[in-house]
């Protein structure tokens, strides 16, 4: 980012009207490709710029110091190489999809975007399959004339190419997929790490006595003076917002559980 514009974002002062959060929102919009996870860290904003409804949370300020910190801490992304092949991972969640373009491990631009209230009824296989055809036309530019692989943690994608069109989303989206080089692998929501920040299958794989410590983790949450009123917000906001989820009465921050503070030590 230009030195100008990085001092602008780091002297933003907090938006006291729609013009501003709107100048905002285009200032940080234009680097969302250089962002993970931009459109979830905009999401508290989105309800603000309807007609007469401005009115600052605290869950638009959290958004709000979690957008300038992402922008003016420099990513570590790679240049494309086009002589090797790209990976496509894909991700949906209740609330909005997620892809990372990479080779060699190496993130080279990260997309976001939230769903509407019509799509985020939708099952998850519809969701996932969004997602996938979303992240094609936005990278589309890197993938046409290339081979790559698309990494999605729904089963039911991996043979998406030989399935019979039973539904009006295969009907309406397999046809975005001509002209595309490309194989699809499963790879398992705890394997999908980099875009999937809702741990999904994480904690189902722990055993009975690790199960006993998570109840009582949630049990202290709830009294927690510092991690209560963030669980809130998430839950006013269907679980998710900022770089906070809410899965199974735990807290999380990036997929991290967050622990409460206690003089009552947690065995």
């Amino acid at each position: 980012m230009d030195k100008s514009k990085l001092q602008a974002v780091i002297d933003w002062v907090q938006s006291t009207n729609v013009k501003q959060l709107r100048g905002f929102i285009g200032l940080t919009g234009y680097y969302r490709r250089f962002v993970k996870g931009y459109a979830h860290l905009a999401a508290p904003f989105t309800d603000l710029l309807q007609k007469d409804a401005f009115h600052w949370t605290p869950s638009a300020t959290v958004a709000f110091y979690a957008l300038k910190r992402a922008l003016t801490t420099a990513p570590v992304l790679a240049l494309p190489d086009f002589s090797i092949p790209f990976v496509l991972e894909t991700d949906a969640s209740g609330s909005g999809i997620k892809a990372v373009l990479s080779q060699n491990n190496h993130p080279i631009a990260y997309f976001s975007k939230k769903l509407s209230p019509r799509m985020q009824r939708q099952s998850t296989y519809v969701r996932e399959f969004y997602a996938i055809i979303e992240a094609l036309a936005k990278f589309c530019h890197y993938l046409l004339g290339h081979k790559f692989v698309i990494k999605t943690d729904q089963k039911g994608l991996k043979e998406l190419l030989e399935q019979q069109l039973q539904t009006p989303e295969q009907q309406q989206w397999l046809p975005k997929f001509i002209g595309f080089d490309f194989t699809i692998q499963f790879k398992s929501g705890r394997d999908n790490i980099v875009a999937d920040a809702l741990s999904r299958s994480f904690m189902l794989a722990w055993s009975a006595p690790q199960n006993q410590w998570l109840k009582r983790v949630v049990e202290l949450v709830q009294v927690d003076p510092k991690l209560k009123p963030l669980y809130d917000q998430c839950v006013a906001h269907q679980n998710h917002f900022g770089d906070y989820t809410v899965k199974d009465g735990l807290l999380f921050w990036k997929a991290r559980i967050l622990l409460p503070y206690n003089e009552d030590p947690i065995q």
